[in-house]
């Protein structure tokens, strides 16, 4: 599925230090594996990515030094399908390109001071266009975003005697935005129910952008007696975007119980602002929202029970003036989410999340180790009073992980992974034909998210065997196995691929198929160091 390369070395007697890798992705091949010949009849497609990363450090004397890193990434998706009376071409490519540069000193032996500076550009590029004349569908959307944005980060640490640390910084932002997007829906069978988007869509918008975001921070920690630590802590942020300031007041406690045993416990407020890049355009927004405000409460426990290390947290975030959001309900997972007739907004007036984690871990050994996870968590909308699950709340979920090297060549390793199936609504349709043979629905949908597909699962596996060649260098060859049961777990309802059936009384029954993740995934390569 992708190639890479990457290399490290020294310079100028040991004080500089260098890296650089690229990686080139054909993410097509290992589709084709997934797909089916009959339905991938008439699609040409092409899924490209690429990145590369290099970095530079240098010590301009024993208490300073110097690092400059660049990042370049881009990924592409070129789609053609051409069959008799259908016509679809999808065109997006998203890129990355970063530089940044930092640099460390140490002001005598209690002070530490870092500075990053940044520039950065991404570039988004969407283009669909896609035509049916049976059912009458048009969909032509182009949503173009170049984003520049430029940083300027410094931090502070300063040592107080055996028991006081002060630490503060400072943090500067410029974005510069350009938008040019279009869409024409033109959606057929539109769901007519007030609280989905209409089909008939026309959304032109092309503007430019810009804004500033200014912080400044700073948090004591002070040690009482040889258990309890708290740290206390203020931020401040402007963002000129929407002319508005925001101060985050926050505390932390952690008490020693010894022989290995910690509680920590948390609280505070933490702001989440707009970007101008964030404007949602494709939905008809216009103007910028307020940041939200969530409260943070977190309690946890780590302990050594024997040889094996356990810990539990409780959370709780409550969410203040959330961002209004936009879903597709039966297919979360879309390109172009502003093309499904299955828009809806959700304009919540309060927000929460909040569970328990309990993790255990086996002591680590030369052969054999292991860990398991599990959860039991909320996360719910409050929308016209009533309390609404998210489409990414999972009731109980469970992680474990088992890595086995039988011998000094040979690795393997399993990931298990399993939670309630995500919320999904209750849909159901009526289909009626009409003189012209054309089969119109009336659909009938429940209560937003008060249903839930099936408990997802699935198994990875990975087998790795290593040996040397030649002096210095190591050879190493590996199977991964992603969804190694083959589990077939439901991802969305697909609302536009109805099947019907005609009854003994002439009528139609509807059925709308569920779409699946991907089913068993191989893929294998080789690692050459040297």
């Amino acid at each position: 599925s992708n190639v890479w390369a990457g290399s490290a070395g020294t310079f100028a007697d040991g004080t500089g230090r260098w890296m650089a890798s690229g990686r080139r992705g054909f993410l097509e091949i290992v589709l084709a594996f997934a797909e089916d010949e009959e339905e991938s009849s008439g699609e040409d497609q092409t899924i490209r990515y690429w990145d590369v990363f290099g970095k530079i450090d240098y010590d301009l004397t024993p208490s300073q030094s110097l690092s400059l890193q660049v990042l370049g990434a881009e990924d592409t998706l070129d789609f053609d399908e051409t069959e008799d009376d259908e016509r679809a071409a999808i065109d997006t490519s998203y890129g990355n390109n970063y530089v940044w540069a930092t640099h460390q000193a140490l002001l005598g032996p209690e002070t530490f001071v870092n500075t990053l500076a940044s520039i950065g550009r991404i570039d988004r590029d969407r283009v669909a266009l896609i035509t049916e004349e049976i059912p009458p569908e048009s969909i032509d959307i182009r949503d173009v975003r170049d984003t520049e944005v430029l940083s300027l980060r410094q931090d502070w640490g300063h040592q107080l005697g055996d028991r006081h640390f002060l630490k503060w910084g400072f943090e500067a932002r410029r974005w510069d935005v350009t938008y040019d997007y279009r869409n024409e829906a033109g959606l057929a069978d539109p769901i007519d129910d007030p609280r989905f988007l209409p089909g008939d869509r026309l959304t032109e918008f092309a503007a430019d952008h810009s804004g500033e975001q200014y912080a400044l921070y700073a948090a004591e920690r002070t040690r009482f007696g040889g258990s309890l630590t708290a740290e206390l802590g203020l931020r401040w942020d402007r963002q000129t975007l929407t002319d508005e300031d925001t101060v985050s007041p926050r505390v932390n406690l952690v008490y020693d119980l010894g022989s290995g045993g910690v509680l920590r416990a948390g609280w505070g407020h933490f702001h989440q602002s707009q970007r101008p890049y964030e404007l949602a355009v494709e939905f008809g927004e216009t103007e910028f929202q307020q940041a939200a405000r969530a409260e943070h409460f977190i309690l946890g426990y780590e302990n050594l029970i024997g040889q094996y290390r356990v810990r539990a947290d409780v959370f709780r975030r409550d969410i203040t003036d959330p961002h209004v959001r936009y879903e597709t309900l039966f297919d979360p997972f879309n390109i172009f989410p502003e093309a499904r007739t299955d828009l809806v907004v959700l304009p919540a007036e309060a927000a929460s999340a909040d569970g328990v984690e309990l993790s255990l871990r086996a002591p680590t050994k030369p052969k054999l180790n292991w860990w398991v996870t599990y959860s039991l968590s909320s996360v719910e909308d409050e929308l016209d009073g009533r309390a609404v699950k998210r489409s990414i709340d999972q009731t109980h979920a469970v992680t474990a992980s088992l890595s086995w090297r039988p011998s000094r060549k040979w690795n393997l390793s399993w990931v298990w992974l399993h939670h309630t199936g995500w919320p999904t609504t209750p849909l159901s349709a009526e289909a009626t034909l009409t003189p012209d043979d054309q089969i119109v629905l009336d659909y009938d949908v429940g209560e937003f998210y008060s249903d839930r597909f099936n408990d997802y699962q699935r198994l990875d596996f990975r087998a790795s065997r290593t040996t040397e060649v030649g002096k210095d260098g190591t050879l190493t060859f590996f199977i991964d196995v992603q969804n190694l049961l083959n589990q077939e777990n439901e991802r969305g309802i697909e609302l536009n691929d109805a099947e019907y059936t005609f009854l003994p009384d002439g009528s139609l029954e509807v059925d709308f198929p569920v779409d699946d993740w991907l089913p068993i995934l191989p893929s294998f390569g080789v690692i050459w160091e040297f």
